[in-house]
């Protein structure tokens, strides 16, 4: 199999991923290990590969194929977060869940790194494989993180959370019993909120919530060296001058003003016209369940409620 990037057809070097380095020209060699972006989902992961996409020495990829989006599933229902009998039908052991992890990326990111390139992919998805990666390619994280009450005005318009048909739930057991690409993969994505939380607006701030959790949980063992926070307000030429300091590149200003023009195109904005008031238009009621929902991690993260 070969990947076309860069106009280049992408070869399968002999190295290893978690040590790899490059030099040329008598330049300082950098660490080429691949950087995961990590985040909840509509935090801006697939602009930030678009923007990080401009730079010569980086290949940035948002949810390449194959997906690991049944895979994510799994490890977060080994957490303890569904009843035991449903995690049973899906059961996997972790090291079965590192091997698939690496089948499906440990060519591409080879062939990418031989080519002179380092590798940055974005998913939300891998937000719950971290410690797999870890193991698997020796790789450096981005945590990625927005507001969170944009993240729940932003599922609502989006229809998170509406009921699905016995089908779709068959496809996604499929989908997780045997990791195989199968049926949307929307309902890996949105979990399955404890039966506390009722309404749509409940099961999202939940999410936020759950999926920030299992990111600072899966980065507790990563050394400091090796992973950088971001929150997607904070974006401009200084926050993308450290990203890139961070990935180990280079950070001219052409470069750097080009990436900033990228992003602010906002690729995957939500379809249409906002159905969902803004977070300062919300009710009283509202602005207290959120709280109740997310408010230590809102803290947490550095936002005021």
């Amino acid at each position: 199999m070969t990947w076309m990037m860069r106009d280049q057809v992408l070869v399968e070097p002999s190295l290893s991923i978690a040590s790899a380095e490059l030099s040329g020209g008598g330049a300082k060699s950098i660490d080429v290990s691949p950087v995961f972006i990590v985040s909840t989902g509509r935090a801006g992961s697939q602009m930030i590969a678009n923007a990080l996409a401009r730079h010569p020495r980086l290949c940035a990829l948002h949810e390449p194929p194959p997906h690991l989006n049944a895979e994510a599933f799994v490890s977060w229902s080994r957490r303890g977060k569904l009843p035991s009998w449903r995690t049973r039908l899906i059961s996997h052991r972790r090291d079965a869940l590192e091997a698939t992890t690496r089948r499906k990326r440990e060519l591409m990111i080879r062939q990418i790194i031989g080519n002179g390139y380092v590798y940055v992919e974005s998913s939300h998805f891998l937000s719950h494989l971290i410690p797999e990666l870890s193991s698997a390619f020796g790789g450096r994280f981005v945590h990625l993180y927005r507001d969170g009450r944009h993240f729940v005005r932003s599922g609502l318009q989006r229809d998170w959370f509406t009921k699905t048909t016995l089908s779709q739930d068959l496809v996604a057991w499929i989908r997780r019993r045997y990791l195989v690409e199968l049926g949307r993969t929307s309902k890996d994505h949105l979990l399955s909120p404890p039966p506390e939380f009722r309404t749509r607006f409940e099961k999202i701030a939940w999410l936020w919530v759950e999926i920030n959790t299992v990111i600072l949980d899966g980065l507790e063992s990563i050394p400091d060296g090796r992973k950088f926070a971001l929150p997607v307000e904070a974006l401009s030429a200084g926050t993308l001058e450290g990203l890139l300091g961070f990935i180990g590149v280079s950070s001219d200003a052409p470069t750097v003003e080009a990436m900033l023009e990228v992003a602010s195109r906002k690729p995957n904005r939500t379809p249409g016209r906002p159905t969902q008031p803004p977070p300062d238009r919300w009710s009283d009621r509202e602005h207290q369940r959120f709280n109740e929902i997310a408010g230590r991690m809102m803290v947490r993260l550095g936002y005021t409620t």
